[in-house]
């Protein structure tokens, strides 16, 4: 705020771009599989769904 470069302003989560989020009422659905996912996993012997090892594969893990 004062002119000087911060420091904070440097970090990567702040320099990179980021993905867009989807539009409603897609993010609604896709927030509510990654919700119901862990659950079902849980219920499941720990058997991930198709869903959640996308997720994995794209470094965005959700355990359960």
């Amino acid at each position: 705020m004062d002119g000087e470069p911060a420091e904070r302003a440097e970090l990567m989560t702040v320099r990179r771009e980021h993905l867009p989020f989807p539009p409603e009422p897609l993010s609604y659905l896709g927030v509510q599989l990654t919700r119901w996912s862990p659950d079902r996993a849980g219920h499941d012997q720990g058997r991930r769904n198709a869903w959640l090892r996308t997720l994995d594969g794209l470094g965005a893990g959700v355990g359960s």
